[in-house]
């Protein structure tokens, strides 16, 4: 195998789908807006449909079925889908992660209150009035 084979090789089996990974757990995030969601998840159900059909082009290549149709079909997929999921994937990667916000604090006369009505305190208060 000459480089470019391998080049060719990591780019379709390894890249490719752990792109997908990526665009699909982005298309999971609450924080990023509607349209990006959606973005990254047409751009990773493209990629699996890419790696799919080159699965398919693969083992039909043995076989004496004629695969233009299909390889035009893969190859079309590919450039559509390709710079969906490059933008997608670096909006992801590139906008923080918002942490939920916390729960609003109890008021302090509640919290005052919650402390005086605890039987501690009125323990303290009772040996407070007996001393």
């Amino acid at each position: 195998m000459d480089i470019a084979q391998h080049l060719h090789w990591t780019l379709a089996w390894v890249v490719l789908p752990l792109a997908a990974l990526v665009a699909a757990s982005g298309a999971l995030r609450t924080d990023l807006s509607r349209p990006w969601r959606q973005l990254l998840a047409c751009a990773a159900g493209g990629v699996t449909m890419v790696l799919l059909l080159r699965l398919v082009r693969h083992g039909l290549a043995n076989g004496a079925l004629p695969l233009s149709d299909l390889a035009g079909l893969h190859d079309a997929l590919l450039f559509i889908t390709l710079p969906m999921l490059v933008a997608g994937v670096w909006k992801h990667l590139r906008t923080p992660t918002v942490d939920p916000p916390a729960p609003p604090a109890p008021p302090r006369e509640a919290l005052l209150q919650q402390r005086l009505d605890s039987a501690e305190a009125q323990e303290a208060a009772d040996k407070y009035t007996r001393d």
